[in-house]
């Protein structure tokens, strides 16, 4: 009995981690299609560090738009500095 308990709690935790492991790579194929967009469509160059957190910053300000937790204005000051 405790057996079988063990071997199905095991299960479970290996399922769950087996579908985060495929929400994560289901959300990393959602930012292709915006990294290609920031980078104009060049796919040959990877960006470089800054780059990636210029994305990052706009990427963030437009999630801080979305939620209500800044302003349009305040958005488009972050995307002008």
């Amino acid at each position: 009995m405790v057996v079988s308990f063990i071997i199905v709690i095991f299960v479970v935790l290996l399922l769950t981690k087996l579908k985060n492991l495929f929400i994560m790579k289901n959300w990393i194929t959602q930012l292709v299609p915006i990294i290609k967009e920031y980078k104009d469509g060049n796919v040959d160059e990877p960006l470089d560090g800054d780059s990636v957190d210029d994305l990052c910053k706009i990427i963030k300000a437009k999630i801080n738009l979305q939620e209500g937790n800044i302003s349009e204005s305040d958005y488009n000051k972050i995307l002008e500095n």
